[in-house]
């Protein structure tokens, strides 16, 4: 707000009575010189265009003229106009002349009574605002253009006449209402606004100023009318599109926010975003975005500014909430005019859990492709170790015990069998090894394990324990259950050096509606806590990778972990974890739950194994390893049996197909090119109906493996194996009846 020769509290005082009565901000003051040009003297808040709406003078006594021109909004009453430029000029005119030098030289004085009556009709009749003289609530004087507002062409049709009847009806018991209040000497404002009605009948908008005046003893009132029907349309459209604005940002579930992209504040939101970010209202209204967004502030507003220029609408944010919570965040943004103000409206949507859902499956699919990877690696791995260890068990065998070889070749055994230990924990990570699941106790399992885990953690930990009431029952392979108990209560103990508490626990939990990495179901969970050194996000992202680790070199293989997680993902479980730095680290197994009762395996037999047959046997031996293959043709010829080996499944059975004589046994890999073991014996069965089978892997085509094993048990021995188990497991399977008791049908 500036002012020229007005007093600044002078100007405060027009703006307060200004905005007061008529809700005007922007409007501007000017001195009329003599020359027609004007100075500026104040103005206040000037952004929408302005139009010349009052101009008026005041004589000092030294006979110079002061002219005043005052400039606001279209619709100001100019009656309000008229009595704040007075006071201007009652504040200038008692000014000596040198202090305001803008002034007009003296104009003639119009002396005469008939001088003024000409003046004053001339503006009375060529005045654009509807003016109108009454006595009593009857017409005594109209202007033209009090008469073209209603819709009248002669004076003579108004004169005489009351003025109630151009009230719209539904406006007039207000009008009424106000004349008593003036006649009574109540106070009524000097300006209102009612309903006009037309010669033609229709109503319109208008406002009304009223003055009262006294001539002949007789009291007269003027009115001052304008039509603001355009103006009240104008303004009900404004509310309405406010209405509707403050209805789309206000009743609807989407956070909003409206942000100042200047001052990089928030100028309003909704009641929905007050509650996705935790604040109330009132303090979201002029925070400012950079404590929202986690972004360096000049990126923040390198952003902001694209918006505004709409050369971006979309954007993804990681939005801190009033607990510290990061949340990730999708915005669209894009500008918007409120009440005159360039601002930005933002609708953000939370999609922290799209973002977790997106990073379980890239570690999924990651896991995935490192599992094959080491499944084959396992695959391969093993054959080798199946001849290493073979031929090294047969070396034994010829060994004396005095031998200056034999340790040597005990020495290459028994590493070659820690070897196979690495490779079945490869196995389980890539879910590739055969399971032998039944229905368990959880609770009982655990029970059973206590002491050894008691043992295996140390004196310097405490082992707490929170089973849930009755039987935690669900399906898995019991073995590889306590592995994945043994392998957490290993990583807990290692995370607490200097002692803490492993607590295990189990309960029930149905999940009604899915969870990031847990579909719905119900389940049975069980909890393993410790109060270690917990890890860094970076480190619990790859905790389930084979060979990670976080210990020093030969303190671990890396693949404990990554058993868990393959034991988990065949057993049809889930695993999350949950750590932080110093302060431990929980992992939560989800199995689904089942209603069986527990299924009691089978009692070991501790029966000598059945004797081999004395009588040869016929074995048709298919291995596409050629180390791996003569292992076995040596161990099989070792005890008598009649050998016929190939290397792959076609050849085999072309063979198979011809061969006259009877096959008792095919002993065959489960994975190899072209025709895989499981194909070959579907293929054999049509013509051999009485021939066992036993299949023998580094690892198993799930699929297909299982298939097998439902349909009839198949027999299965994991590589690798020496030969004293290999014919032992030979032994067995023969001395069991045959496949089909009829003869085997003709050969061609």
């Amino acid at each position: 707000m500036t002012q020229g020769n007005i007093p600044s509290a002078l100007v405060q005082s027009l703006q307060a009575l200004l905005q007061h009565q008529a809700g005007v901000q922007g409007w501007r003051m000017s001195v009329v010189r003599a020359d027609g040009t004007t100075r500026e003297i104040a103005h206040h808040a000037v952004q929408a265009p302005l139009a010349p709406t009052q101009t008026v003078h005041s004589v000092r006594a030294d006979g110079t003229t002061v002219r005043l021109e005052i400039w606001a909004p279209q619709g100001v009453a100019p009656l309000l106009l008229t009595d704040v430029a007075q006071v201007a000029l009652a504040a200038l005119s008692s000014n000596t002349p040198q202090a305001v030098p803008d002034v007009v030289p003296p104009a003639r004085v119009l002396t005469t009574a008939e001088e003024q009556q000409v003046l004053f009709r001339a503006i009375f009749d060529t005045s654009q605002e509807a003016i109108g003289v009454s006595k009593s609530g009857v017409h005594t004087m109209v202007n033209p253009a009090y008469l073209a507002l209603f819709g009248y062409t002669s004076s003579s049709e108004l004169l005489g006449k009351p003025i109630l009847p151009l009230i719209a009806p539904e406006a007039q018991a207000r009008v009424l209402e106000y004349v008593r209040k003036r006649a009574s000497g109540a106070y009524a404002p000097p300006g209102y606004e009612t309903r006009g009605l037309r010669r033609d009948g229709t109503a319109f908008d208008m406002e009304v100023n009223v003055s009262a005046y006294e001539f002949a003893n007789e009291v007269y009132t003027l009115v001052i009318l304008r039509d603001v029907t355009a103006r009240k349309a104008a303004e009900g459209s404004r509310q309405e599109s406010e209405a509707f604005y403050k209805a789309m940002f206000e009743i609807n579930t989407a956070v909003k926010l409206l942000v100042d992209a200047d001052q990089g504040v928030v100028v309003d939101a909704n009641q929905a975003a007050a509650q996705f970010y935790g604040y109330a209202l009132h303090e979201l209204r002029g925070k400012r975005i950079t404590s929202i967004n986690t972004m360096a502030e000049d990126e923040v507003f390198q952003e902001m500014k694209a918006a505004r220029e709409q050369r971006r609408a979309y954007f993804n944010f990681k939005h801190r909430l009033a607990g510290g919570d990061i949340r990730d965040v999708e915005v669209y943004s894009g500008p918007i005019s409120v009440k005159g103000r360039s601002l930005l409206l933002s609708i953000i949507h939370d999609i922290t859990w799209r973002k977790r859902l997106e990073e379980q499956l890239r570690q999924a699919q990651k896991m995935e492709a490192v599992g094959r990877l080491a499944g084959g690696i396992a695959h391969d791995f093993n054959n080798l170790l199946t001849a290493l260890i073979g031929y090294g068990v047969m070396s034994l065998e010829d060994l004396q015990e005095s031998h200056p070889a034999r340790v040597n070749v005990e020495e290459m055994v028994k590493n070659a069998q820690r070897a196979e230990a690495l490779t079945r924990q490869l196995l389980a990570f890539s879910r590739q090894q055969v399971l032998a699941p039944r229905v368990l106790n959880l609770n009982a399992v655990f029970v059973d394990m206590k002491l050894l885990l008691t043992r295996l953690i140390g004196e310097h930990i405490q082992l707490q324990t929170n089973l849930v009431p009755g039987r935690a029952m669900l399906r898995a392979d019991r073995g590889q259950l306590e592995q994945v108990v043994m392998n957490l209560a290993v990583n807990a103990r290692d995370a607490m050096p200097r002692g803490g508490c492993l607590t295990i626990s189990t309960r029930f939990e149905d999940v009604e509606a899915p969870l990031p990495g847990l579909p719905s179901g119900r389940y049975v969970v069980l909890s393993v806590m410790d109060t270690g050194v917990g890890m860094d996000e970076q480190t619990r992202s790859r905790i389930f990778e084979p060979f990670f680790t976080t210990k020093p070199d030969g303190r671990g293989t890396g693949l404990g972990l990554a058993t868990v997680y393959g034991i988990i993902q065949q057993s049809d479980g889930f695993i999350q974890v949950h750590s932080e730095k110093d302060r431990g680290t929980a992992f939560t197994l989800h199995f689904p739950r089942v209603e069986d009762s527990p299924e009691q395996a089978a009692p070991i037999s501790r029966a000598a194994a059945p004797p081999l047959a004395a009588a040869p046997r016929t074995i048709l031996v298919v291995e596409d390893n050629d180390d791996v293959r003569t292992f076995l043709c040596l161990s099989l010829r070792s005890a008598g049996h009649s050998i016929h080996a190939f290397g792959s499944g076609a050849e085999a059975l072309a063979f198979a197909t011809e061969h006259p004589a009877p096959i008792e046994l095919l002993l065959t890999d489960v994975v190899m090119p072209g025709m895989s073991g499981p194909e070959l014996f579907d293929a054999l069965r049509t013509v051999r109906t009485d021939m066992h089978v036993l299949y023998i892997s580094g690892y198993t085509d799930g699929l297909i493996l299982e298939h097998g094993m439902r349909e009839g048990g198949t027999a299965f021995l994991q590589k690798p194996f020496t030969g004293p188990v290999l014919l032992q497991k030979v032994a067995e399977i023969l001395a069991q009846p045959r496949p089909a008791d009829s003869q085997p049908p003709p050969v061609k």
